[in-house]
């Protein structure tokens, strides 16, 4: 029991700070950044700001700030990226409307949400300080019910039961969180669509457009197969920005 609660500590916090790389100074980072989007030099915040998000640091009005530029330069997949991701971080606000409006500039007419997901994964960080409060607790009371011998006990099985139940109560949302939740991405560039995954398989020129969100349903060396509807393709990976 102790392993596997452990384990999915391990598991959950390496999910939020494994793409993480280190930078000297973030906060001045951030400052500098700032700075070059208040005085309009949208070309060096870019860099800035790129360099921040590559490396694993972010804001939700950094991510808001990267979807602007873009979409001021006509990079509108990208500006719709970020736009994802800050609805996956910090909730959908009004997310959607504006994905859809920007869709809608580059004539798409099927738009496939994610706005589902993300109110989801903005209800999961908004308790997550209090689902690991109570998963700790449980492991605490399974700890105190395995060191400490149970004449020296009284309340023995009452801690060993509420262990129990805070532990698989709290590791059941975990592992939701963790291996349930599909992955999504967006699809940044123009591509063809594969029945399978080589360039020799058969293709159609269009099937998903630049900007759309769509779910990996598997992967395969620098391929994903990836749906939205009832369609499903595989495309190369460097075609996607994954969420």
């Amino acid at each position: 029991m102790r392993f596997w609660a452990l384990l999915f500590i391990v598991l959950t916090i390496s999910e939020i700070n494994l793409s993480a790389a280190p930078v000297s100074d973030p906060e001045s980072a951030f400052s500098s950044a700032n700075a070059q989007f208040q005085e309009e030099n949208y070309t060096q915040a870019l860099t800035e700001y790129t360099d921040l998000f590559d490396a694993g640091y972010y804001s939700e009005e950094m991510l808001y700030r990267l979807a602007f530029i873009h979409e001021k330069t006509g990079s509108l997949p990208e500006a719709i990226f970020y736009l994802r991701k800050a609805a996956k971080e910090f909730g959908p606000r009004q997310t959607e409307e504006k994905v859809r409006a920007l869709l809608r500039q580059q004539r798409v007419s099927r738009v496939f949400s994610g706005s589902s997901w993300d109110a989801y994964l903005a209800g999961f960080r908004a308790w997550s300080g209090f689902v690991y409060g109570v998963f700790g607790t449980g492991i605490a009371l399974l700890l105190v019910w395995f060191l400490v011998p149970s004449h020296r006990l009284p309340a023995h099985r009452i801690i060993l039961g509420t262990g129990i139940v805070l532990t698989g109560l709290t590791t059941a949302v975990l592992a939701h969180r963790l291996f349930m939740v599909p992955d999504r991405a967006v699809s940044i560039h123009p591509t063809s669509f594969y029945e399978s995954p080589s360039y020799g398989a058969e293709r159609i020129s269009e099937a998903f457009s630049p900007g759309m969100t769509v779910y990996i349903e598997e992967e395969q060396d620098l391929w994903r197969l990836v749906s939205a509807g009832s369609r499903a393709y595989w495309v190369p990976r460097m075609v996607l920005r994954e969420l």
